[in-house]
Formats: C-alpha cells, sequence, structure tokens
C-alpha cells in the first residue's frame, strides 16, 4: 500500500498581491494569537516551516487561509527518506560493497565409473534402409525438347483508325472550379464588438474555519 504524500507549508516573508507588511503581520499576529514582536520575527525573509507533515488537502486550505490574511507560503513535499533520516553516501572508488559469497567444492562420487579401452563410438547408429525409387515410368527427354508443347497466342485485333496524337503540351482535361456551397445565412446575426456571449456567474469565497489552527514551533 503506497503512502500518502505530506506537505510541509514554509513561509519566507513574502506577502500576498493587496498587502502590506504592517497589515499581514498584524493579521498573522491576530489570527494564530502572537505578539507582535514574536510575529515581526517571522517576516524577516528566512526561510522557515510553519506547519509539517498536511496532507495535499490539509496544506492547500491552510494556505488559502493564510493568502487571505496576506501572506504567501509555499507547499514543499516531504521526503520520506530524508524525513527518517536515510541518506545515500558515495564509497571512494574501490570499495568492495558486497564480499564473495563462498562456494564450498562440490563433491561428485565417481567410484563407480569405468573407462573403457574400446576407441570406438559410445552408441551404434542404427542402420537407415535406403528408400527404392521405381524409375520404369520415367523417361529423359532429348536437349531442349520440350516438356509441354507451347500453345501459339492469337494475336490482338485493335481499331486504331479513330484515335489521334495531340501535340506535346496540350491539356488533356480541363480542371473545373468546384462550385461554392449554397449556406443560408439570412437567420445569422452578428452582435456588437465587446459583448458577452455567456455571462461569468460569481464564484462564494469559501468559508474556512481558523479558530482549530495554531502555529507549531
Amino acid at each position: 500500500m503506497s503512502q500518502e504524500t505530506l506537505f510541509n507549508v514554509v513561509f519566507q516573508g513574502k506577502l500576498a498581491p493587496g498587502f502590506d507588511r504592517e497589515t499581514a503581520m498584524a493579521n498573522f499576529a491576530r489570527v494564530f494569537k502572537l505578539p507582535e514582536a514574536k510575529a515581526e520575527t517571522l517576516f524577516d525573509g528566512q526561510r522557515r516551516t510553519i506547519k509539517k507533515n498536511l496532507t495535499r488537502e490539509k496544506a492547500t486550505l491552510f494556505r488559502q487561509r493564510l493568502k487571505e490574511l496576506g501572506v504567501r507560503v509555499a507547499l514543499v513535499k516531504v521526503d520520506n527518506e530524508a524525513e527518517s533520516g536515510h541518506k545515500f553516501t558515495l564509497s571512494p572508488p574501490g570499495v568492495v560493497l558486497a564480499p564473495e559469497v563462498y562456494r564450498p567444492p562440490v563433491h561428485i562420487d565417481t567410484s563407480g565409473l569405468a573407462v573403457s579401452d574400446d576407441t570406438g563410438p559410445l552408441v551404434q547408429k542404427p542402420a537407415v534402409p535406403e528408400s527404392h525409387i521405381p524409375l520404369e515410368n520415367l523417361q529423359v527427354l532429348a536437349e531442349y525438347e520440350a516438356l509441354e508443347p507451347r500453345q501459339p497466342v492469337p494475336a490482338l485485333e485493335l481499331d486504331l483508325s479513330s484515335l489521334s496524337i495531340d501535340e506535346p503540351g496540350v491539356v488533356i482535361v480541363t480542371e473545373q472550379p468546384p462550385e461554392p456551397p449554397a449556406i443560408d445565412v439570412s437567420a445569422l446575426q452578428l452582435d456588437e464588438k465587446g459583448v458577452l456571449i455567456v455571462a461569468a456567474e460569481p464564484v462564494p469565497e469559501p468559508d474556512i474555519p481558523t479558530d482549530h489552527l495554531r502555529l507549531q514551533d
């Protein structure tokens, strides 16, 4: 079963569009119940993780709420191996990564084997009887004699008296321009420039409660 992807909420003192530093800092201190001096230290531009190991849904809601306060944050995917402390290192050249596995010699019992002095083949090939093909009905023809007589092909009788040859470059077929399609546009009309075809419907802003949110050290 695959592990769910988690995210850290990282803040570097950036502000959302339309907010100044004092307003965003006051909103941040009010929501997270921090002294103004403590909130001011978070807006010095240093990279700080203010929330860890959130699901994608919770991290997105947290970022949206902070944006409404005037604070811009980034969602950074949690590296499971880095978080657990498992890191890879490179060994210097020549280091044996795994020792060679010792394979004990295989003992084969040859006490029951004997070597024959006979130099003949180990296996006698069975005799294959010669196939008998009757040749009494075969006859050898004389040189260059055809096996079957050739049948004469009758010549084609074509009447070419009505055919004539044009001069080089004469167009054999004249290209006919295609007729334009007849499309009835009498029922169509054009609106003035800038008229909206479809009116955009306003999307209500989501009401996200932030009373249960706390700043994690």
